[in-house]
């Protein structure tokens, strides 16, 4: 079935093999050339979309995942264990709605064989399709969005880069649990946007939230299963090659560390990278970034812990932060694995308790006795 989606590439036609160090990415992939490798060898797949439908065909966000993977390639690999393949591209179709059905099929093929998807090129509407991929899955997801503006313009326009968040959010039947947007700028974004998602429960993180404590995404990534993310969220210094940066965004070694923290989430299913254009990089500066992003997320894959804490676990240590006056306490969960925090919100379900992914920030805010701000934006949803 995948390969009446998939159309193969020359990995040699993109750089060298021959000439490589033994531990470089391009010697240590597999490859769909002639067949397609065994997907129970495969974590992790590579998928490119050679598709721009917003901009002249071929070129453009078109010319995007060649462009990454000759960058990609020449890393070095530092895992023993890398069960990674590059799967080739997305057939493109005559029209923008069947190459995002495309994608679609393929990314939940690859989800149903346990494989990690990682979509490069195209643009970001694209993520609608990445998005339509847990349709058949049989449960509710959390999608986070990485970019620099809430897309949520020009509706009437139909499924574009800057209104498929429309889409998405209205998408029936309705699988949507959690939908966080993190990174926006306030001058680029309509504060009615933030507004009307706040309303809906849906949590907002301005880039400033995160400057000087990148640590606090950490958090914000852990649940999640859908990752999208806009290049132009980065700075124009680091990633020049978008064509509307700004200069303002995340810098290279955030973003970077914010691709490790996804790859560790133990939920998390697939990975989007879109909106990156050739044509407006310099030094291919920008390919550069997106695959040391790339190479982060791998790294972090490989150091997942895959631990769901539970109460009675003995690898966490449980404290407890009264508040004496509103006769109420907060309880928190420490892994002793990974060091990382939980809060047990006060609505117990028949599946048991439910545990909202924090920071040891948020501990110690609740023990000055201030109520985190994720514990109230947790309760109101579960209100």
């Amino acid at each position: 079935m995948l390969i009446d989606f998939l159309s193969p590439i020359d990995p040699d036609a993109i750089v060298n093999r021959q000439v490589m160090p033994k531990n470089f990415f391009g010697k240590n992939l597999s490859y769909f050339e002639d067949i397609l490798p065994n997907l129970a060898d495969i974590d992790i797949a590579l998928i490119g979309l050679e598709a721009d439908f917003e901009t002249s065909e071929g070129n453009g966000c078109a010319a995007a995942p060649t462009a990454i993977r000759k960058q990609l390639y020449q890393l070095y690999n530092w895992q023993p264990r890398l069960r990674v393949a590059d799967l080739g591209n997305i057939k493109q179709r005559e029209s923008q709605e069947g190459t995002i059905l495309a994608l679609k099929e393929v990314v939940q093929e690859l989800m149903k064989q346990n494989v990690l998807p990682i979509i490069i090129g195209g643009t970001h509407d694209f993520t609608f399709g990445q998005f339509q991929a847990y349709d058949e899955m049989g449960a509710m997801i959390n999608a986070l969005v990485v970019d620099e503006q809430i897309d949520l313009y020009d509706r009437e326009n139909g499924l574009r880069s800057d209104s498929f968040l429309y889409h998405l959010l209205e998408y029936e039947p309705n699988f949507l649990s959690e939908f966080t947007i993190a990174g926006y700028q306030s001058f680029l974004t309509d504060p009615t946007m933030v507004d009307t998602l706040r309303k809906l429960n849906f949590d907002c993180h301005r880039l400033g939230s995160f400057r000087s404590k990148i640590q606090e995404f950490e958090p914000v990534v852990r649940n999640t299963h859908l990752f999208s993310l806009d290049v132009a969220a980065i700075a124009q210094n680091d990633a020049p090659g978008v064509e509307n940066a700004s200069p303002n965004g995340f810098q290279a070694n955030e973003i970077c560390r914010i691709c490790r923290y996804a790859g560790m989430s133990d939920r998390l299913s697939s990975f989007g990278i879109y909106q990156y254009n050739p044509w407006f990089d310099r030094e291919e500066q920008t390919a550069k970034v997106i695959a040391q992003m790339i190479w982060y997320f791998i790294d972090g894959f490989y150091s997942r812990k895959n631990e769901f804490p539970e109460f009675d676990d003995q690898n966490c240590v449980q404290y407890t932060v009264e508040f004496p006056e509103e006769n109420y306490q907060l309880i928190f969960v420490k892994s002793k694995k990974s060091d990382r925090w939980w809060m047990r919100m006060p609505e117990d379900h028949a599946s048991g308790p439910i545990l909202v992914p924090c920071s040891y920030d948020d501990y110690v805010r609740a023990c000055r006795r201030d109520i985190p701000d994720r514990w109230l934006k947790a309760y109101a949803r579960l209100s």
